[in-house]
């Protein structure tokens, strides 16, 4: 095969999960890929797609000493669609603004055909965005986003799945034929709330339709100084809810928590964060949305750069590199590793953009790229009815909070004091009818969904058997296996790109309680799954377990 090899070591943006495939290849485009898989159904070979490598749940991983041993006697094709990066659009004649966007789009490219530089360079007509969309322009790509459930943000906005008008996909039948076809909402009989969310497990989508709306713009406002206390109520009441009001009446709203805003020191000198005064960074948007079919011509084309963002881009990897080998030496070097601690924090809140109009796009796309990171991460519903001030909300960020403070001030290992160095992240939108979505809800269902998670840098070590590498990632999962609980209890769904695999401990047991989560869905969607994928081309043991509950 063209463009193939069988050498290739894959390794996601983190560092954290590595792939060894049989065969390795990079598709330039349909009919090329079309081949790939072809060839490899006859040789009788798994396959799994990658592409931008922006996740930490092993969705594509291949290798076959997972757990020091064989999870089968498959041979894997891993398959690259990196090169498969068209975006067109159009207004059909009923009026409907489409999107069409093969899997290796990423958001960048979405926006580059959606808008252009608008205004000074537009593209061509019809100018429109996404009413949702993710944060990354220059990694997320469409095909992974979607397939995993992923998410943006706004009140009253579903996921981007959710907004998928058709599919195209490669399908193998039971006879090993390898067929194309086309999937749409506009068929009642076209299984669309599983195939907008797959985790890559039915086929391989070479064709992403959404249904957009006439470019508008989001007026901005980020806020850094309000305490968390005025934000997020650890009791919330009927006299006092600030919760509910924020997200109650804001189009776009995300809440970040950097620790070390506000820090102190205890008696030792330890690094606390300062719960009294620690502040929240409020990210909320207002839509402007269009009367006449065009944006407002006082829109300005961009929006203002984070100082905080361009550091962490250039620096990030190697300060958290630095961070968590100081974590683990001496008394001086840990002295040092508090320094940039405290530093990425405050930069973060002094830096961050004022009041601002832009573009929906690139309001949405306010990370102008990525730098290795640790994220775990879950959906919690919202129900105003069964919990009218979201007290579940306020427990799940507590939870995290309070647990940060209590390690930093009483975990007697220094590399085990900082679980969370970055930050804390909430965003909240309305939910899915995708039934593999974390997001689910019954149509016309009014419970929206918080999505929340937390963030630490991924260090890269020389080695992986490194003592201080070891002491860094023991100490994250032992903090993410004390939160995953309580978020399970509080309804959550973990989100299926994240790390949320650390959960698998007899304790947890995470895959089995998978089952009661999901339940009926899962077995819907199963029975889709195995009608279009009969030969389990696309199916292996990380995706299987998902569906047997069996660790």
């Amino acid at each position: 095969m063209n463009n193939c090899s069988t050498d290739y070591v894959w390794k996601n943006t983190s560092q954290t999960l590595t792939a060894t495939p049989d065969t390795f290849c990079k598709a330039q485009d349909k009919d090329d890929l079309i081949a790939i898989v072809k060839t490899a159904v006859n040789n009788g070979q798994k396959i799994r797609i990658t592409g931008g490598r922006h996740s930490w749940y092993p969705l594509v991983l291949t290798d076959k000493t997972v757990k020091n041993g064989s999870p089968d006697d498959s041979s894997f094709c891993l398959i690259d669609v990196s090169a498969m990066n068209s975006v067109t659009k159009e207004k059909t004649a009923d009026g409907l603004y489409l999107v069409h966007a093969q899997p290796g789009a990423t958001m960048g490219d979405l926006e580059k055909a959606t808008m252009g530089n608008w205004p000074n360079d537009p593209a061509p007509d019809p100018l429109v965005a996404l009413p949702t969309n993710g944060v990354i322009p220059t990694e997320l790509q469409l095909g992974g986003f979607v397939s995993a459930g992923c998410h943006g943000t706004g009140w009253e906005q579903p996921t981007v799945p959710d907004i998928i008008y058709a599919l195209e996909m490669i399908l193998v039948d039971e006879n090993k034929n390898v067929q194309v076809r086309t999937f749409s909402e506009t068929n009642a009989d076209d299984p669309m709330d599983a195939l907008r969310v797959s985790l890559g497990t039915i086929g391989i989508i070479t064709m992403i339709t959404f249904k957009a709306e006439p470019l508008f713009c989001i007026h901005g406002v980020d806020t850094v100084d309000s305490l968390m206390s005025d934000v997020i109520s650890r009791q919330p009441n009927e006299s006092h809810h600030p919760l509910k009001d924020l997200v109650e009446s804001t189009d776009y709203l995300e809440l970040f928590w950097f620790p070390f805003n506000e820090s102190k020191t205890d008696w030792e000198l330890r690094l606390l964060p300062d719960l009294e005064k620690t502040k929240v960074w409020k990210k909320m948007g207002t839509a402007l949305k269009n009367n006449n079919g065009a944006p407002p011509t006082d829109c300005p084309k961009g929006v203002p750069s984070q100082v905080w963002d361009g550091l962490e881009t250039k620096f990030g990897a190697a300060a958290y590199t630095q961070i968590a080998k100081l974590s683990s030496g001496n008394g001086a070097d840990q002295l040092l590793a508090e320094a940039p601690l405290k530093l990425m924090s405050t930069l973060a809140y002094q830096t961050a953009v004022d009041d601002f109009i832009g573009p929906a796009t690139r309001f949405y796309h306010y990370q102008t790229s990525a730098f290795p990171v640790l994220d775990f991460s879950f959906a919690i519903p919202m129900d105003a009815d069964a919990d009218p001030y979201y007290q579940a909300i306020c427990e799940a960020w507590y939870a995290v909070v309070d647990t940060v403070a209590d390690w930093a001030a009483n975990k007697s290992e220094f590399y085990q004091r900082y679980p969370v160095n970055i930050a804390l992240h909430a965003r909240f939108i309305k939910n899915s009818q995708s039934l593999l979505s974390p997001a689910y809800q019954p149509a016309g269902s009014e419970v929206h969904t918080c999505w929340i998670e937390f963030l630490s840098g991924s260090p890269t070590p020389d080695e992986p058997n490194e003592t201080w590498y070891q002491n860094y990632n023991n100490t994250w999962a032992e903090f993410c296996q004390l939160i995953g609980p309580k978020w399970l209890d509080l309804g959550g769904r973990p989100h299926w790109a994240k790390q949320w695999q650390l959960l698998d401990t007899p304790e947890i047991n995470i895959y089995q309680r998978l089952q009661a989560i999901y339940g009926e869905n899962l077995k819907m969607f199963k029975e889709v799954r195995d009608h279009l994928d009969p030969t389990e081309t696309f199916l292996y043991s990380w995706t299987e377990k998902i569906f047997t509950g069996e660790s």
